[in-house]
């Protein structure tokens, strides 16, 4: 109301009816500002020992974050009410007795105990085998203790399940070993099978005076490649090859022909590293091996058989053509 003199006076309105403070708090992310409104929506805090009441939140982009909360609870009730049916649901299923499970798991624990035992005939004991055999007389003595039960839960049904997939896993373990075993062992026997070099050059067709050539002079031709000339190749001359020869026909390593193909150039034993030697593959399918050293056109000697293993490690291929470094011939 106003006064005589035309003054206004200011309402008086109690202290308690105006809000005493707004709190503003930053949240750095959003999932942080939502666990913080589900917590304190529709409650309230104590705040310097005064009761605030929250009454509305909003997020730092202003939208009213109670509609994703609440769909979330929905969500997560879902989940529980779903599960909550699936368990009761389980629950009334009628079980399989004891002893048809336990006769299931032994008839595969019985076939993994025979693929144990033919392993262990072959040759060579692995780390893995002395586990898988622990792992199924574990198996077996719970497949036991389960055909003697009247009733199983679901802790024995599953303790059983994982210990036959272990053995599974074992067994499979054990059979690979084996076989790596078994495939080492047998390369090693072709291997211990092989020829010499010198029984091999005597061995092959038309290369005898090559073989005469490494049996007197008797070079270091282990763990190296050789390309051996034919009998053709010297063309009634005894003496055709040289002593340079030796450095571009012997190649240190053991090359297939294949491999010297896609490297293309490969170094031999001479002390010049300009003799490389080239291969490449003819239009009708035939290796050829040439220096590059050679003029233009180059000598091109053509393989006629290859890849021809010994012991050491010594591969031998034989060529039509004897290679000269030194541009005699």
């Amino acid at each position: 109301r106003g006064s005589r003199g035309g003054s206004r006076r200011r309402r008086f309105r109690p202290r308690a009816a105006r809000p005493l403070a707004r709190l503003y708090v930053r949240f750095e992310k959003q999932r942080s500002f939502e666990r913080a409104f589900e917590a304190l929506a529709g409650g309230a805090i104590l705040f310097r020992d005064v009761m605030v009441d929250i009454e509305c939140a909003y997020d730092a982009s202003g939208y009213f974050t109670e509609r994703r909360i609440m769909a979330r609870r929905l969500a997560h009730e879902k989940r529980v009410r779903r599960a909550t049916l699936d368990a009761r649901r389980a629950a009334e299923r009628p079980r399989t007795p004891p002893k048809a499970v336990a006769k299931r798991h032994d008839m595969a624990l019985s076939a993994l105990r025979r693929t144990l035992d033919d392993t262990h005939d072959q040759d060579g004991d692995v780390p893995s085998e002395r586990r898988a055999i622990r792992a199924l007389e574990e198996a077996e003595a719970l497949c036991r203790r389960m055909r003697r039960a009247k009733s199983a839960d679901d802790g024995e049904r599953g303790a059983l399940m994982r210990a036959t997939r272990a053995c599974e896993r074992l067994v499979e373990k054990v059979e690979a070993a084996k076989l790596r075993t078994v495939r080492l062992k047998e390369r090693r026997r072709q291997f211990s099978l092989l020829l010499d070099v010198q029984s091999q050059l005597d061995a092959l067709e038309n290369c005898g005076k090559f073989a005469q050539l490494v049996r007197e002079q008797a070079p270091d031709l282990r763990g190296c490649t050789v390309l051996v000339p034919t009998d053709d190749a010297f063309l009634g001359d005894d003496d055709a090859f040289e002593d340079d020869c030796w450095g571009v026909h012997v190649i240190d390593g053991p090359w297939k022909m294949g491999d010297m193909a896609v490297a293309g150039r490969v170094l031999g034993r001479h002390v010049d590293t300009r003799h490389g030697i080239r291969t490449r593959v003819q239009p009708d399918g035939r290796y050829a091996v040439w220096l590059d050293t050679d003029p233009s056109p180059p000598r091109r000697a053509l393989v006629l058989e290859m890849d021809i293993s010994c012991q050491h490690g010594t591969v031998l291929h034989v060529v039509d053509g004897i290679l000269y470094p030194d541009f005699k011939r």
